[in-house]
């Protein structure tokens, strides 16, 4: 967008990804199956060290306390400062799929924040979260000297920022 403003040229030609099978595709969902692939992998247990696998594996094989009379501070219901303080605190950052601007939610009047808590709540104490919640937008962004058409070297450069 940057680019755009200042008046320079994009230089996206609508690359493909390349698929482990050596095939090369630009679907969406084969884009977006690589990359849950790489994060998959980066994700998983087998980046863990043994001892740490070990020590995992030893926890989760104690019982887990499930009983409650939900009195905890994190089972009560968002009063309208946690929202405030949340905006306040948040940066500017670009739309997901809803197109909602930070801006937007930033000011808004109370009565309308006081809806957007209401609706929080119900999802807290319903346990049902919006399917549209789920959804984001990925924009990957290789890294020089990396293959922008290999999702596995682009995950790399994120996993190399992680460790």
């Amino acid at each position: 967008m940057v680019r755009k403003i200042s008046g320079k040229q994009l230089n996206s030609t609508g690359q493909h990804m390349t698929k482990p099978d050596s095939s090369k595709s630009r679907e969406a969902a084969d884009v977006a199956n690589l990359f849950a692939d790489e994060f998959e992998s980066n994700s998983s247990s087998n980046q863990y060290s043994q001892a740490f696998q070990t020590f995992q594996y030893t926890v989760e094989k104690q019982k887990v306390n499930f009983t409650s009379d939900n009195s905890e501070d994190y089972s009560s219901r968002f009063n309208i400062t946690e929202p405030r303080i949340a905006l306040e605190r948040s940066n500017a950052t670009a739309t997901g799929p809803d197109e909602v601007y930070y801006q937007f939610l930033k000011h808004l009047p109370d009565n309308s924040l006081l809806v957007l808590l209401d609706i929080f709540n119900g999802i807290w104490e319903n346990g049902s979260f919006p399917a549209a919640w789920r959804e984001a937008i990925i924009i990957p962004i290789a890294k020089p000297g990396k293959d922008p058409t290999k999702a596995s070297k682009l995950v790399a450069s994120a996993r190399l920022l992680n460790e």
